[in-house]
């Protein structure tokens, strides 16, 4: 596998891993309002997934030589203002941020899988096709679970399109030296 892939993927492994730490924290925060009561099986599961992803995505940072934990910190994951923002809100507010986080996750995490198949990396393959599989579920069931009106609607095409707006660097830099197959350059 060639240095630069290995380097620029690295860096987005390790966004992730601190994005997947982050959501953990912020289900587990959600957990302990009783508002939470209606959806705590559902975000207990999702809690419990995104802290075996963290712990997936950081075994492989660590086989590769660049263990989050080491100079790396929560703040690495380029939504975490957005995260505590949307969480300070309330409950219902700190899902749908989650959930739409999910669904944009699921966008990434398809293209980081065709960029490591095309390259020949079964690794980063075999780990995202399965966070994959979790992230779609987690996005459709926590935007599911969250009342139909105007006001979280309207919460959740913000949470969205802040993020949208808030590229991370190190996917910005791996999509444009490594563009996933199907897109031009």
């Amino acid at each position: 596998m060639d240095t630069q892939y290995r380097e620029l993927m690295g860096a987005v492994v390790a966004v992730n891993y601190w994005g997947e730490v982050l959501a953990g924290d912020l289900l587990g925060e959600v957990l302990t309002h009783e508002d939470a009561a209606p959806w705590r099986a559902m975000l207990e599961a999702q809690r419990d997934d995104e802290l075996r992803h963290a712990e997936q995505t950081r075994a492989l940072l660590v086989r590769w030589g660049q263990d989050p934990l080491e100079g790396g910190a929560v703040t690495d994951f380029t939504f975490h203002d957005i995260f505590r923002e949307f969480a300070a809100r309330g409950v219902v507010p700190g899902l749908a941020c989650v959930g739409e986080n999910e669904g944009l996750s699921s966008q990434h995490f398809a293209q980081i899988t065709r960029i490591a198949r095309h390259v020949g990396d079964p690794e980063v393959v075999d780990l995202y096709r399965t966070i994959l599989k979790d992230e779609v579920r987690h996005s459709q069931s926590l935007l599911a679970a969250l009342p139909d009106n105007p006001e979280n609607t309207a919460t959740r095409e913000e949470a969205r399109e802040r993020m949208e707006a808030t590229m991370s660097e190190p996917y910005l830099r791996l999509y444009v030296c490594y563009p996933p197959p199907g897109r031009r350059r």
